[in-house]
């Protein structure tokens, strides 16, 4: 086929690291550019020849036709992609790759398959975006600028959690993700499937677990596999003891016997840890789970649960007196769930629970992970991960405590590995794209307080969307998720913002070529000072509540003033406003005047970790649109009838 006369010369003429993400450790520009064609050739090893396929998948968008994949020597011509594993490269580890362009050849080199897939990934994002849209590619010859890359992840874990249990997301959809993860090479998708609302995996043994949207066991195995070959590691999620009304009402059996919901009656379910029939249900799920996952690691939840009918249940009581479970009691116990929601002893039937839940993973040949629930201070199970989702001066809503120890910290100095999806930066149903995006790109991951050894037992940050539609996920994720990319996969001393902002509104076209229904902020624009304004437009009110994230603006202890101004509605509607701290606790605010529309606010203890938000509450006549703005001001003295808040 001879050359097209026709070259395309992308921006990425300009540079090897101008556009990418994640960052690389090490770019050098060469002169020159490399024309890739229709009569370009691709040649590998055998152990990747699987990759080599990917790779000739991925490019034939660009260039009209799929590429030819050959096993060998490579021929003597120009237009080589050559993909090699080498054993010399071992210092790159099992991420790493060394990518190297001249105007005969494109050589990816790597120790291990997924550092060459992530060669691949590096190599799509130096064409033009224009080739991800799925139109018919117009015979160009696409030009690479010359140069070389070497590369390697800082985290091995770089995750991102779904949560198919509050919104079922179909298989087409997480296949989506997956392929968005590898773009940016993200290589831990972990699926919450088991919540109060519903059960969404098959289990063979307990058909009545999944009466509604599910995946069948089929739809895991297509997962699993699709995800492997694109690096991604699919992770199980399956909750206990609670989060569990789904299962307990298909199978109330589980319950505690004398648990109102054994009849249809009220009360948080959650599994009886004192009754063996529970055992033996999560042990057949466990082992089905494994069956289907591949994954090392079965995340097997571990938070925010009552016990109340643990309190009266004669087998729970009879499991306290018969393993002597009150003498791992302790006084910062004590003091942890003195005022918590539920039974104040309820930690001591959950560590037991847990402990043996955790076993049963291990029994598959797996490792558990926990959420880290503040029962366990540091004593973790045995051979178990720690996922983070508290931090340091969290208010805990279950225990009504706040959490005066990093858990994290707490692990690693224990021995445990653990994972960073801190509630403060990382979870994403917390405000939107737009106001979270540097606030992510600037968390750190390992908490100062580790030393150099005990900072090893970090896997990385991982990204939680808890209880979100299908259609608006891709813009909670994105742009925020590129930010977590870089933090996961860039060197720390290379993670500048100055540098990933421009990359980032460079990127946003190409975010758009693969159909992503992103956030889109411009990370270059200062802040404004002083003020931020925020708009809402309800038409037809009824009901609705409106969130607005504005850590923008509030970053220290000070007087705030709010004002609103309705534009739309102003007769047919009313307010209720409330302002809180860390997603709970909502404190309801007055106005200034009676009537008014100016109310007044005094953060006295800022956290600068917590996330700070205004709640309004509007009400309407069901037939009147309602719209208007509100302005968030600091003020530079404190105000006489200010309301104090957040005092610990």
């Amino acid at each position: 086929m001879p050359t097209p006369k026709t070259i395309h010369k992308p921006e990425a003429q300009a540079g090897l690291g101008h556009t990418l993400i994640p960052r690389p450790s090490q770019t050098r520009r060469r002169p020159g550019t490399f024309a890739l064609d229709a009569t370009a050739i691709i040649v590998t090893d055998p152990l990747a020849e699987g990759i080599a396929a990917y790779l000739a998948e991925a490019l034939a968008p660009v260039i009209g036709s799929r590429l030819c994949v050959q096993t060998g020597t490579a021929p003597r011509q120009t237009g080589l992609l050559e993909l090699r594993l080498l054993s010399g490269l071992s210092g790159l580890g099992d991420e790493g790759y060394e990518l190297s362009i001249t105007p005969g050849a494109v050589r990816l080199q790597a120790h291990r398959p997924a550092g060459l897939f992530y060669a691949c990934q590096t190599l799509r994002q130096l064409l033009p975006g224009e080739i991800l849209s799925g139109k018919a590619a117009v015979p160009h010859a696409w030009m690479l600028p010359c140069g070389m890359i070497r590369d390697q992840p800082r985290f091995p874990w770089r995750g991102l959690m779904l949560d198919p249990a509050r919104h079922f997301l179909p298989k087409a959809f997480i296949l989506r993700q997956i392929d968005l993860m590898a773009e940016y090479k993200l290589n831990r998708l972990h699926l919450h499937l088991t919540d109060s609302q519903a059960w969404t995996l098959k289990i063979k043994r307990y058909p009545r677990l999944t009466p509604a949207a599910c995946y069948t066991q089929q739809d895991i195995r297509d997962i699993v596999k699709y995800a492997a070959a694109r690096q991604v590691m699919v992770i199980p999620e399956i909750e206990f003891p609670a989060h569990a009304d789904a299962t307990l009402t298909a199978y109330p059996e589980l319950l505690c016997a004398n648990h109102p919901g054994r009849a249809d009656g009220p009360g948080p379910k959650e599994y009886c840890p004192g009754n063996e029939a529970t055992y033996a249900f999560i042990d057949h799920v466990i082992a089905e789970v494994a069956d289907l996952f591949t994954s090392p690691f079965i995340h097997v939840g571990g938070d925010e649960y009552f016990g109340d009918a643990w309190d009266k249940c004669p087998d729970c009581q009879r499991k306290i007196q018969q393993e002597r479970l009150e003498t791992e009691d302790t006084s910062k116990l004590q003091a942890l769930f003195r005022r918590c929601q539920g039974s104040p002893k309820k930690y001591l039937l959950y560590r037991r629970m847990m402990r043996r839940v955790a076993q049963s993973v291990v029994a598959r040949g797996r490792t558990p992970i926990l959420w880290d629930d503040l029962a366990w201070r540091g004593d973790f199970p045995d051979n178990s991960v720690v996922m983070q989702w508290h931090y340091q001066g969290l208010h805990d809503w279950m225990q009504n405590v706040y959490t005066r120890v990093n858990p994290v910290v707490e692990a690693a100095r224990a021995g445990h590995d653990a994972i960073a999806a801190s509630a403060s930066h990382l979870y994403f149903d917390y405000g939107d794209g737009a106001a979270m995006l540097r606030r992510v790109y600037d968390f750190e991951p390992v908490p100062q307080e580790l030393s150099e050894s005990q900072s090893r037992h970090m896997l990385g940050p991982h990204v939680c969307l808890w209880a979100c539609p299908q259609e608006e996920v891709e813009r909670m994720l994105y742009p925020r998720l590129l930010a977590m990319a870089e933090q996961g996969w860039t060197a720390k001393s290379q993670c500048r913002w100055s540098h990933f902002a421009p990359r980032l509104q460079r990127h946003y076209p190409r975010l758009a070529s693969l159909g992503v229904q992103y956030a889109s902020p411009d990370p270059t624009a200062p802040p404004k000072p002083g003020a931020m304004t925020r708009a809402w437009d309800i038409p037809r009110l009824v009901s609705r509540k409106k969130e607005w994230l504005v850590n923008d603006l509030v970053r220290e202890s000070g007087s705030y003033e709010i004002t609103f101004r309705l534009t739309a509605g102003q007769d047919a509607a009313t307010m209720a406003v409330f302002w809180y701290e860390d997603g709970y606790a909502p404190v309801p605010l007055s106005p200034l005047r009676p009537g008014g529309q100016v109310y007044r606010i005094t953060v006295s203890n800022f956290k600068p970790h917590s996330l700070y938000y205004l709640r309004v509450v509007f009400t309407g006549d069901g037939q009147t649109d309602c719209s208007g703005e509100f302005v968030l001001r600091k003020q530079s003295g404190t105000a006489r009838r200010s309301r104090h808040v957040h005092a610990q």
